[in-house]
């Protein structure tokens, strides 16, 4: 049977303008039908607004950024890169986690409208409504159907992944992404200088946004112009494709050059390299693909309860302190883990992907499947697992041995990352994926830890694959039973004679709801049904803990601090307006490892050692290792050098089954006096101990 190629009948009837002015109001239409949805899915927030967030920990660190940006460009002027306050008395470079310009800085307008709390939420919502509505612009141009483009935003924007993440901003913040390959789609066709233009700034700010969305925009976007380009004599042969490159770049270079520096020097630094063990556990299976939704409110906890724990989770446990140092540092919570292997783009998209990849034209379709393709090969990570489980390959003794005795002289001595090969088995062979050539061989990118990330966009790559089956499941099957219908946006046969009708019009033409509609409706019901959410659970913003107040409370040591600091950090501008010298650091430092410590340094007001981040949190046990023994004399001199003159040990929360021990340790030190307890934290003044 022939395959089906879809085009946009345009009617003669009208004019140029007044067809631009259809599709502008027809999108407009969506755009309201994207901004209805997102505000259903986060209802509890759109509720909330003013009042409560989403989210903890990592919400807590995005909280603070923006208030942080505010606070040093427009209130002090002062440089944002080095916070002096945290990871104290050192400094604590931004760069040791997202900077996430995209949202911290061009989210400034928020931040200064409606404050730090409200701004956040302000951001999740634009960040989920663009990744629904410019993935809708994408497929509707591809495939000319307004519906098909409806159900390509529905898949790519509402997809369980995304819900999952609703406490990373930055990894909602995907809407750039669907337009960089939109614009370069229309320079492709027009060879227009302004969509060159706009591709290389939707570039920009998808890079800034997170630098995982950097390197998948770039891997994956050459992918994609590769495929799409073909053969690449016949198209680079034009003078407007190169000027039109040159114009993409720089302008994508002129956005991202500022933010480089940072992020390069913590890349290119050892101690912030997350380990091949930890970077290994962030591996999808192709089985994280089929896993249905665990949010929904029917099946989502049958899911979570039974299916991920076998599928996703099955050797995927959480270690304690003991390999903090070693960077095996994960959530308690396994849904919390389980959130980064929720890859399934839901079984009506995998259906009508199959049927576009069936009978859509080849050429039309190539390019998203080899984007897919490799998005889905790149979040498998280092090496093969299937349902949770590293892949291995029994094998006799000597074989094994060879081969990794040959990856290990590869990740030695050929490798960027000159690291030993710690994946190997004695009990057969895994299976090295593409990944891991990627970390030892291509520069500047050997920090990315959590590979599976890279899935969403394989769920982008079946959106937009089943955005072309759905629309040619229309022509095929839909269209033949009713030749004399169309869809209600290509329904007008006259010119509109005011504005307000051509926007109205495909509203009105919808509500008729004409025979040929019913499939489309059914098909978007379907989709929405199965990525359906759980509300988000939101709560009121925590600023402060006793122990917080009272440390607020008691007369400085180090009334002076070192550092000088134009503008009021701490929020209780009726005592100081920055931190003193009397450093604290809190224990275990599982519990310290949270964003929320960022909010209560706003607090209590005191320098703090401890600080949040990834590489951070890799860096802070292989350059301290003192730290990670306390309350040994090593730790204890460390600690007086630093002037740090409270500990506190968290008795509740991550770490809690050490801190009875840590408790019983350091009441046989002499130098750490018991001064308070404040709900579960136990504080203690540390005075000068010496080297004993």
């Amino acid at each position: 049977m022939q395959r089906t190629s879809v085009e946009l009948q345009r009617n003669p009837a009208l004019s140029k303008s007044a067809q631009l002015t259809s599709i502008f109001s027809s999108n407009l239409l969506a755009g309201l039908f994207f901004l209805l949805l997102t505000a259903i899915f986060l209802r509890p927030i759109i509720f909330h607004f003013f009042d409560e967030v989403s989210g903890s920990g990592d919400t807590y660190e995005y909280v603070w950024r923006l208030w942080w940006f505010k606070h040093t460009l427009i209130e002090t002027g002062q440089s944002p890169w080095l916070v002096p306050f945290i990871y104290y008395p050192l400094g604590y470079p931004l760069a040791y986690s997202e900077i996430t310009p995209t949202n911290t800085l061009f989210g400034l307008p928020f931040t200064l409208a409606v404050g730090e709390y409200s701004a956040h939420n302000a951001l999740l919502f634009f960040n989920i409504f663009l990744a629904g509505f410019s993935t809708f612009l994408l497929a509707r141009r591809l495939t000319h159907s307004w519906w098909a483009g409806l159900l390509a935003g529905i898949i790519f924007g509402f997809a369980p992944f995304r819900r999952g993440q609703y406490f990373h901003l930055i990894h909602l913040t995907v809407g750039w992404f669907p337009l960089i390959f939109l614009f370069i789609e229309r320079f492709l066709q027009t060879g227009r200088r302004r969509y060159a233009f706009a591709g290389g700034l939707a570039f920009g700010l998808n890079a800034l946004a997170s630098w995982y969305l950097a390197l998948a925009g770039g891997l994956l976007s050459l992918v994609w112009l590769a495929v799409r380009t073909w053969p690449w004599p016949l198209q680079f042969k034009q003078r407007r494709r190169w000027l039109g490159l040159g114009i993409f770049s720089i302008t994508a270079i002129i956005l991202i050059a500022p933010f480089l520096p940072p992020f390069l020097a913590v890349s290119g630094d050892p101690d912030t390299r997350p380990t091949l063990e930890n970077t290994n556990f962030w591996s999808a299976s192709p089985t994280d693909y089929l896993i249905p939704n665990p949010f929904h409110p029917l099946w989502g906890t049958f899911i979570e309860e039974k299916i991920l724990p076998l599928a996703a989770l099955a050797d995927k446990t959480s270690p304690t302190q003991a390999d903090f140092e070693a960077g095996r540092f994960f959530p308690d919570s396994g849904l919390n883990i389980a959130t980064e292997f929720l890859l399934s783009p839901g079984l009506v998209a995998i259906l009508f992907a199959i049927y576009g990849l069936r009978w859509s034209q080849a050429k039309t379709v190539r390019p998203w499947l080899y984007l897919t393709l490799v998005a889905v090969v790149l979040s498998l990570g280092l090496t093969l697992h299937l349902a949770g489980r590293q892949v291995v390959i029994p094998a006799p003794p000597a074989v094994v041995n060879s081969f990794n005795q040959i990856m290990n002289d590869i990740s030695l001595n050929l490798s960027l990352q000159r690291e030993p090969f710690t994946l190997d088995q004695e009990t057969g062979i895994v299976i090295p994926l593409p990944s891991l050539l990627i970390r030892w061989f291509v520069p500047a990118v050997g920090n990315t830890r959590t590979w599976t990330r890279f899935g969403q966009f394989a769920i982008f790559g079946i959106a937009i694959l089943a955005a072309y089956g759905a629309a040619a499941w229309r022509q095929r099957e839909i269209a033949p039973r009713h030749p004399n219908r169309s869809s209600p946006i290509k329904k007008q046969t006259v010119k509109p004679t005011n504005p307000l009708s051509s926007i109205l019009y495909p509203l009105s033409s919808i509500l008729h709801l004409p025979s040929s509609t019913w499939p489309w409706l059914i098909v978007i019901g379907l989709a929405l049904f199965e990525v359906w959410w759980k509300p988000m659970p939101t709560h009121r913003p925590f600023t402060e803990r006793p122990v917080d107040i009272w440390l607020r409370q008691q007369p400085s040591q180090n009334a002076a601090a070192p550092i000088s600091w134009r503008g009021n950090y701490c929020n209780d501008l009726n005592a100081r307006r920055q931190p003193d010298g009397d450093a604290m650091i809190q224990y275990p430092l599982d519990s310290s490892f949270n964003g929320s410590q960022f909010i209560y340094a706003r607090t209590h007001c005191k320098p703090i050692v401890h600080a949040y981040g990834n590489p951070f949190g890799f860096m802070l046990g292989r350059r301290h290792p003192e730290l990670l023994t306390f309350p040994d004399a090593a730790s204890l001199a460390l600690l007086n050098r630093w002037q740090v003159r409270y500990v506190l040990i968290e008795t509740a929360g991550p770490g809690a089954d050490t801190a009875q021990d840590l408790l019983k340790q350091v009441a046989a030190v002499p130098c750490l006096h018991p001064v308070t307890v404040q709900d579960s934290i136990h504080v203690f003044e540390l005075f000068d101990c010496g080297e004993r």
